[in-house]
């Protein structure tokens, strides 16, 4: 958030904002930005924010996910159809960030 707000401010064109967020990162936010740009080297930057934000806010997410999935009960107020949604929306936050964590594991860096 403080990112975008910052490249809007100094008005950067999206080479400029994506070099510059190069040089901010650190660690494994500096190693999945090198994975996403040898995956796609002219990726757009709205696109490369939007996997950075995926990669990095949903990390509790993961190891939730997998527990709320396995103790989950529909509710008393709960039709079928919200509590099969509910459930499905769980599976997706859980198999997007193995998904991301395969790819950043498999990329030749530590996922500690």
């Amino acid at each position: 958030m403080k990112f975008k707000r910052f490249v809007k401010e100094q008005m950067f064109s999206e080479r400029e904002a994506k070099d510059y967020l190069c040089w901010v990162l650190v660690d494994r936010a500096a190693d999945y930005y090198t994975l996403i740009l040898r995956e796609d080297r002219h990726i757009p930057l709205r696109q490369m924010m939007k996997r950075m934000e995926q990669r990095f806010t949903s990390r509790h997410l993961r190891e939730t996910a997998l527990i709320r999935f396995q103790n989950a009960k529909q509710r008393i107020e709960e039709s079928i159809e919200d509590w099969a949604e509910r459930l499905t929306n769980t599976i997706k936050h859980y198999t997007l960030s193995r998904k991301t964590q395969k790819q950043v594991s498999g990329s030749g860096t530590s996922n500690k």
